[in-house]
């Protein structure tokens, strides 16, 4: 098999694997109102406490095909919430100020 069908392979299955993200295709079919409540539902319990979101950005995905979101509450928190590529849509929440200091960021498209 030469190099090109297996890039071509690779490729194509990675972007099954998200095609496929159960979850995440669903937030993302969501209008505006319905990201916001389900991410403030999510970040209800964080310290700070997030009961209302404003805004809402998706990031893109990490090569285990896990989805980013950036989400910012009324006040001046804000977090990114990833989102795992499994039924359940097992997600991890960090505060974007926290990933910062890791040399990430949020509200970036990559």
């Amino acid at each position: 098999m030469s190099k090109k069908w297996i890039i071509c392979a690779a490729a194509a299955a990675a972007c099954a694997s998200i095609a496929a993200h159960p979850v995440h295709n669903k937030i993302a079919a969501m209008p505006d109102a319905g990201k916001n409540a389900l991410f403030a539902k999510l970040l209800a319990s964080e310290s700070p406490a997030c009961s209302t979101v404003k805004r809402t950005f998706f990031q893109g995905f990490d090569s285990a095909g896990a989805a980013h979101w950036s989400v910012q509450c009324a006040g001046a928190t804000t977090y990114q919430v990833m989102i795992e590529n499994d039924a359940k849509g097992t997600s991890k929440i960090m505060d974007c100020q926290t990933l910062q200091l890791l040399g990430a960021s949020c509200f970036k498209k990559y």
